[in-house]
Order: C-alpha cells, then sequence, then structure tokens
C-alpha cells in the first residue's frame, strides 16, 4: 500500500487508499509525511497522500450517501473520501 500510494501521489499529486488496516492507518502517515500532506481517517478507514498544494479536480459532479443506520457509517465515510476524491461534492 505505501509503495502504491508513494508512486501514484508522485505521478498524480494524490492517491488514496481505502480499506486500510489499523496498522497502516497509525504507521503510513508518520511515514509518508516528510514527504507528503496525509490525512487518515480511521472511520473511513482510509489514507489520502498528495503533494503541497495538490487538489482533486472540480468535476461538477454531486453524490448524496444515505445510510440505513450506524453500523453503516464507516461505508458512508469512505464513499464520502472517493467522492471528494473524485471531484464531486
Amino acid at each position: 500500500v505505501q509503495a502504491a500510494l508513494v508512486r501514484l501521489a508522485a505521478e498524480t499529486g494524490r492517491a488514496v487508499a481505502s480499506r486500510c488496516t489499523d496498522e497502516q492507518l497509525a504507521r503510513l502517515p508518520v511515514v509518508l509525511s516528510a514527504r507528503f500532506e496525509v490525512e487518515a481517517d480511521p472511520v473511513a478507514r482510509t489514507i489520502l497522500v498528495a503533494t503541497a498544494g495538490s487538489r482533486p479536480r472540480a468535476t461538477g459532479g454531486r453524490v448524496g450517501i444515505v445510510t440505513a443506520g450506524s453500523s453503516d457509517i464507516p461505508v458512508a465515510a469512505e464513499a464520502a473520501v472517493v467522492a471528494r476524491e473524485l471531484g464531486c461534492m
């Protein structure tokens, strides 16, 4: 996961990993923060890696995320992170 995040972020400016383990959520931000801006979301289980100043390209897309209960919150949070990275509101 670390190598993929580094390669994608270096080539495109941004990279996101989902379904991250607790170990990855704890370790990767520490390791990658020297080179990239890093956001780890323990609820969504995602790690976002970006070069300084990089922002998702706005596409004008709109996404609604609806849950059927609190057990869906992690999946909804993951969907929100991915949608934002795809340029959706």
